[in-house]
């Protein structure tokens, strides 16, 4: 027992860390593959700006400058 700490408790913990990055990789690996295949990374990008650029345009119209009314 190292500082109170029971060694299965110990394996535990190292097999839980390279099990979490594993998977951590797999699916770094997973969404790689999908971003890269048939743009959909950059149709995702795309959607997200149309979107975004859609909120501003409609924030920009609904609220009023303050110099507007003078």
């Amino acid at each position: 027992m190292k500082n109170g700490v029971p060694p299965a408790y110990q394996a535990y913990r190292g097999l839980w860390s390279v099990l979490h990055v594993a998977l951590l990789l797999w699916v770094t690996f997973l969404l790689g593959s999908w971003w890269f295949t048939d743009t959909n990374g950059g149709d995702l990008v795309a959607g997200w700006w149309d979107w975004a650029s859609g909120v501003q345009q409609a924030l920009f119209h609904w609220i009023p400058f303050p110099w507007d009314s003078l």
